[in-house]
């Protein structure tokens, strides 16, 4: 992925431009997805930055794909004020209102609708040729991180599907677990 052309779809999106197709470059259907997305999260009235890692693959085996791209929104916290690079953020788009409970109130709906991030996860593996796996993370105001992250991994259907939450102390080997399960 390319930072430079995220930024500028962003940007292109966040005030309503378009680029004519005879601009259009190889990544361009991909990031103006994570673009779209990102500003739905933003105008619901709460914060979004996006990570972008080749991990998918790392701690996870039986990816029916190819791909090995993992994609994290981190939603909520205006303490997220700007794009750490050491975190290699892509795109930080903070809200600057000062009600933090309307903030982790958007942000816990968002969470708790499985529907509207599988939609998202979808939409955006159909757009990105390299993402296996969309991550979604709470990051609450005044509360630090949470630990809420609820994972979308790619199928051999190529839709999404929320990874099955195995509890911690389970006994399972976090280290490498099947496609499908993640540890919460």
């Amino acid at each position: 992925m390319k930072k430079t052309s995220i930024l500028l779809s962003l940007i292109l999106s966040s005030f309503n431009l378009t680029v004519a197709p005879s601009q259009a470059q190889s990544g361009d259907a991909c990031d103006m997805a994570i673009s779209k997305v990102a500003e739905q999260i933003y105008r619901y009235g709460t914060s979004v930055r996006i990570g972008f890692s080749n991990d998918a693959n790392e701690s996870h085996m039986g990816n029916p794909t190819d791909r090995d791209g993992t994609l994290q929104f981190v939603i909520g916290g205006w303490s997220l004020a700007s794009t750490d690079e050491s975190n290699n953020y892509l795109i930080s788009m903070v809200n600057n209102e000062n009600d933090y409970n309307r903030s982790n109130s958007i942000t816990s709906n968002i969470m708790l609708s499985s529907k509207l991030q599988e939609g998202w996860a979808n939409y955006l593996v159909k757009h990105c040729n390299d993402i296996a796996v969309v991550k979604f993370e709470a990051s609450y105001v005044n509360q630090g991180g949470c630990g809420w992250i609820v994972d979308f991994a790619i199928q051999s259907n190529g839709l999404t599907r929320q990874r099955d939450c195995i509890s911690f102390g389970s006994g399972i080997n976090s280290d490498y677990m099947t496609w499908n399960i993640t540890v919460c």
